[in-house]
């Protein structure tokens, strides 16, 4: 019956949780197109009454600050980008290089072997061959390649030839009627006409430009893809030209003329308003989905361990959903209708805390402020410093948790955030540009928003913990109170078991603070994991004096009676309304534990009757479950450190830190610690910390040496 009640509790669980899920991203996405809606009927006024050429009727201000592009504009600006993009032509050295050594050719066996004169044949070759390289220096280029350019606007161009420069080439941008081609060779040779006849090669140079003319090629060439590429580059590189509109501005005025550039404001206005494309809707709807399966995800790993998990990871689906009906209806109150600036407005710190406070686990208030501040950025008035705003004041606000033990602590911990968060809001409000009215404003909102905050919280935490029964902060430090009527109880009845459950509190909350642990937890665990021994105290070493009871019972009864206390202590925690962290510990503080000192007499009284029967470990250990959390691992540790330091003669430090140890590694053995989830540096902590308080509670003195030399 009772697995059938938990696979049935299981399916609840999972069927609730799949439609809270549903409903958050269903709120996240439909509430802040919601809170576009206020301006369907103006919008639907523009399209009807305004256009372009005519007079306007009314005036029309901007309902929101927004940005738009202005596509002319941008486009002009591409444009101009790629006209100023010079043409790219290309210096070849191949060409070049095979243009000289052709026309060295041609030059030796066509116009040097016909002169006789060797010493007119070698001042004629020199001359033709300074100009052939003076030519191919400047390079030749296609007549066709630059006129085409000129038809397009340009007047020069860039040349790129190769170079000895790292980047393996120069630059030069050169005028276009400045350049040779084979058609302009005999004009660029003839202005060296006087210096020919001078020099008498006119008839040689006639001879070499008809050579020259029917085998010199193009040595520098047109490079459209190098162009084309840069074009491309400089038109991406240009930045799309954004029109900025402030909310209030006025973009028509009554009877004014209204223009295309009005009307363009206007329709900007009414794209960006609220009207969301098909792509848009999906893309917030994923977006929405991945943010809470995401925070549901990082929840269940931070409740992994907890009893409670399925509690707090619905408590936090309801939270969110309640965050976002909250700031849906802020958001249209009056008081955001007289003000820009909504972020300080939004009721979106009170979850973060309720959280943390109710679950003792900050990572939960965190995880829950980045969710929320992601829903928030759907809204339209939403930025990025929106974002940053709704973090940093809810992580200080959590951070500062820390300082709350009782509640008039709340008290210092809500001014400690009002300071914190009102520096934050002006970091915020300078990065946006805000007017001082607007600050001061903004501040006394935000005050009041973490105020009615700390308000309700303080109103909601009593009522979950009398309704989940919850080991809140304030609920673990009134059952800390020695005034509870079960330690009254005990103290009434076993003194020496109440008097060894304060030593092990204390004893368990230094241990869990070393390793970071629930240290209250830890203490109230401490204090109430014996209560059981209140109906028998008798029984139980440290409530006798000088008759032991067990003397005079068999081991077999004696025990029953010790294992007992466990189930009454349990018994009890349920009438006294325990939470259920607490009654764990008292359950698991001794796991399954051998009683060794009956288990040893049992073994004896077999021994002695041979007609006796087999006497077995497991009649002699505890039956119950071992510790599930490191609390009642600490608690179970501490319980037995307790015990044995008792016993020790001539306490020292030393001896002190060998008793913890073989507690410690007892319990390893005995496999009472597979589930806690304590490490071996845990366990380290935890012998460093117990072996502390013990030789602190006990004045533990100088060694001297005859000690030494015993130990």
């Amino acid at each position: 019956m009772a697995t059938g009640n938990k696979t049935s509790s299981s399916a609840i669980y999972r069927v609730t949780l799949f439609v809270l899920i549903a409903l958050v991203i269903v709120l996240s996405v439909l509430i802040p197109s919601l809170y576009y809606a206020n301006t369907e009927l103006l919008i639907t006024r523009i399209e009807h009454q305004f256009a372009a050429g005519e007079i306007a009727p009314a005036d029309i201000t901007a309902t929101h600050t927004f940005f738009y592009l202005d596509e002319e504009a941008t486009q002009a600006a591409r444009e101009a980008a790629v006209q100023a993009t010079l043409p790219v032509f290309s210096f070849s050295m191949r060409d070049t290089e095979q243009n000289l050594l052709t026309i060295h050719d041609a030059v030796e066996s066509k116009i040097i072997s016909s002169i006789t004169d060797r010493g007119v044949a070698e001042k004629v070759r020199s001359f033709l061959t300074e100009l052939t390289e003076d030519i191919f220096t400047q390079g030749v280029y296609d007549e066709g390649d630059l006129n085409g350019v000129m038809a397009l606007g340009y007047e020069e161009i860039r040349v790129t030839h190769p170079s000895q420069a790292p980047q393996g080439f120069d630059e030069e941008i050169v005028s276009i009627d400045s350049l040779l081609t084979k058609e302009s060779l005999s004009e660029y040779v003839y202005t060296r006409e006087q210096l020919y006849d001078r020099m008498g090669y006119l008839s040689f140079v006639n001879e070499y430009l008809v050579l020259l003319g029917g085998i010199a090629g193009e040595s520098v060439h047109y490079d459209s893809l190098n162009t084309s590429l840069e074009r491309e580059q400089a038109e991406n590189e240009v930045k799309p030209v954004m029109v900025k509109i402030e909310q209030g501005e006025q973009l028509i005025q009554k009877n004014s003329l209204v223009t295309e550039q009005m009307m363009k404001s206007v329709e900007a206005m009414q794209l960006i308003v609220h009207r969301f494309s098909t792509q848009q809707v999906l893309g917030r709807i994923f977006f929405s989905l991945i943010i809470t399966l995401a925070s549901m995800y990082s929840i269940s790993l931070t409740f992994m361990h907890e009893k409670r998990s399925h509690q707090y990871i619905l408590l936090f689906a309801i939270g969110i959903i309640v965050t976002l009906l909250l700031t849906f209806v802020m958001i249209y109150s009056r008081i955001a209708q007289e003000i820009s600036f909504l972020d300080p407005i939004m009721p979106v710190f009170l979850m973060p805390l309720f959280l943390s406070i109710m679950t003792g686990k900050k990572r939960a208030g965190m995880i829950s402020a980045v969710a929320i501040a992601s829903y928030m950025s759907l809204y339209e008035s939403a930025s990025v410093m929106t974002f940053f705003f709704i973090i940093a004041v809810s992580f200080i606000s959590v951070y500062f948790i820390r300082y709350v033990s009782r509640r008039l602590d709340m008290i210092f911990q809500w001014i400690i955030t009002i300071v914190s968060s009102v520096t934050v809001l002006l970091i915020h409000m300078m990065v946006q540009g805000l007017s001082v009215q607007e600050v001061g404003i903004s501040i006394g909102i935000l005050i009041l928003n973490i105020t009615f905050s700390y308000l309700i919280i303080s109103f909601l935490l009593p009522l979950f913990e009398l309704l989940f029964n919850a080991p809140t902060p304030f609920r673990l430090r009134e059952l800390a109170n020695g005034g509870s009527p079960v330690l009254q109880g005990l103290a009434s009845h076993a003194p020496g078991t109440h008097a060894h459950s304060l030593i092990v509190a204390e004893y368990a909350q230094a241990a869990a603070k070393a390793i970071g642990a629930e240290d209250l937890l830890a203490y109230v665990g401490g204090l109430y994991h014996d209560i059981g021994k209140q109906e028998h105290p008798e029984y139980f070493i440290e409530n006798q004096r000088e008759e032991n009871k067990h003397d005079d019972l068999k081991a077999s009864l004696s025990v029953a009676i010790i294992k007992s206390h466990v189930k009454l202590g349990v018994e009890k925690g349920r009438e006294a309304k325990l939470p259920q962290e607490v009654i764990d510990i008292i359950y698991q503080h001794h796991g399954t534990d051998v009683i060794q000192i009956f288990y040893q007499e049992a073994m004896k009284e077999a021994q002695a009757d041979k007609n006796s029967a087999h006497v077995t470990e497991h009649e002699y250990s505890y039956n119950n479950e071992i510790p599930q959390t490191k609390e009642a691992a600490i608690v179970m540790i501490a319980d037995s450190v307790e015990a044995a330091s008792r016993a020790v003669k001539k306490p020292s430090h030393k001896r002190y830190e060998t008793v913890v140890r073989n507690v410690v590694n007892n319990k390893i053995a005995g496999g009472q610690l597979a589930a806690s989830r304590l490490t071996m540096n845990d366990l380290e902590h935890i012998t460093a910390s117990l072996t502390h308080s013990i030789t602190a509670k006990n004045h533990s003195r100088m060694q001297y040496p005859k000690d030494a030399a015993e130990e």
